[in-house]
C-alpha cells in the first residue's frame, strides 16, 4: 500500500506475518508491530488514511480487521472473523 512518502507491505517471516513501512527517498525501513493472529492466519489487505499515514487497517485471511492510530503501537479489532 503506497502513502504520500512510504510504502507499507506484508511479509511472513518465521511464520510470523510482520508489516514492513519503507521510505520512498531513503528506502530505509520499520518493522511495525502487528496484533496478535492465529498461527495460520496472515495479513492479506492493507489500507491507510491518506490525512493520516499513521493509520493504518488490516485485514487477516480470517476475515479479522485491527486498526491502529500510531504506526503500530497499538491495535483496535474492529471485526472478527467478518463480523463487527
Amino acid at each position: 500500500m503506497f502513502q504520500e512518502k512510504s510504502v507499507v507491505f506484508a511479509a511472513v517471516e518465521n511464520d510470523q506475518s510482520i508489516l514492513i513501512k519503507q521510505s520512498l527517498d531513503t528506502k530505509h525501513e520499520e518493522v511495525l508491530a502487528v496484533p496478535p493472529l492465529d498461527e495460520k492466519d496472515h495479513i492479506m489487505y492493507i489500507t491507510s488514511n491518506p490525512a493520516n499515514d499513521k493509520e493504518i487497517v488490516i485485514v487477516t485471511m480470517n476475515g479479522d480487521i485491527f486498526m491502529t492510530k500510531n504506526n503500530g503501537e497499538s491495535w483496535t479489532k474492529l471485526a472478527s472473523e467478518g463480523e463487527i
